[in-house]
């Protein structure tokens, strides 16, 4: 995943290099260099962010299987001690808090447990990336290109003229420039949109995984999500409730045993 990061960060900054690199003129490698700062924070708040919190989830799935071979019947006990779980401050802050909400629903007796996923969930995760922030650079750099296109439309049209042939000569080179401009700006905004567009939407599938992975994790083998709950405590009850029935009958049975002539 990590290594998928820098290969992206890589391709980002040859692709934006490139397109520098044979910008027509300055105007134009001016709207390239707003681009570049687009893609720059993109990639450093929104993939390098999902990449971290990737790592961070299969740490902590990692720390469960430990929790199991160290604690097989409670592995809950050493996770609760744990200061760092994921080894990312938003997450493990997250998990400070289900911890917190953990011992106060123990401590209530019949109170089912909340599952983790109202602290750690796909909401924090897209506070924590800038989620609609960063989603919005796809629509943003296109954006960047059709505003140098219509800015080199203007720069042709304001050149033309046709008070000599000389002059309509001259405009004529004008246009031709500002058209460069144009098409330019314009090609260059919906090349880095897709590119970004598909690293960060395979960046963000990454991330369900990942989330998915460690909830089934730790639902098996931690702490049981509410319907497990419940379903236990009625099959608890069910197995009480026999248990009381046949103490009874057993009483009952003893009693009327004991009772003068009910022995043949």
């Amino acid at each position: 995943m990590k290594n998928r990061g820098i290969l992206c960060g890589v391709i980002l900054l040859l692709s934006a290099g490139l397109l520098l690199c044979f910008a027509p003129n300055l105007l134009t490698a001016v709207f390239l260099v707003g681009m570049c700062v687009v893609l720059a924070f993109g990639y450093y708040v929104g993939l390098l962010r999902l990449v971290k919190l990737c790592r961070g989830f299969r740490s902590a799935r990692r720390e469960i299987n430990r929790a199991r071979d160290v604690e097989t019947t409670a592995p809950w006990r050493v996770l609760r001690q744990m200061d760092s779980l994921f080894g990312d401050t938003a997450l493990d802050e997250a998990f400070e808090r289900y911890k917190y909400t953990v011992a106060s629903e123990e401590e209530s007796k019949g109170t089912l447990i909340r599952p983790i996923e109202d602290q750690i969930n796909e909401g924090l995760v897209e506070n924590t990336i800038w989620h609609l922030v960063v989603s919005q650079i796809p629509s943003i750099l296109p954006g960047l290109g059709i505003l140098g296109t219509f800015i080199g439309l203007l720069i042709g049209i304001n050149g033309i003229g046709f008070s000599s042939i000389t002059v309509a000569l001259n405009s004529i080179e004008t246009v031709l420039q500002g058209i460069r401009i144009a098409f330019y700006t314009s090609i260059s905004g919906v090349v880095l949109s897709i590119l970004f567009n598909l690293m960060y939407n395979s960046f963000w599938r990454e991330i369900r995984h990942e989330m998915e992975a460690f909830f089934q994790d730790f639902h098996r083998y931690i702490i049981p999500d509410t319907d497990e709950q419940m379903r236990r405590r009625e099959l608890k009850m069910q197995e009480d409730v026999a248990t009381c029935c046949l103490l009874l009958t057993e009483y009952l049975q003893q009693r009327n045993d004991s009772i003068p002539g009910n022995h043949k």
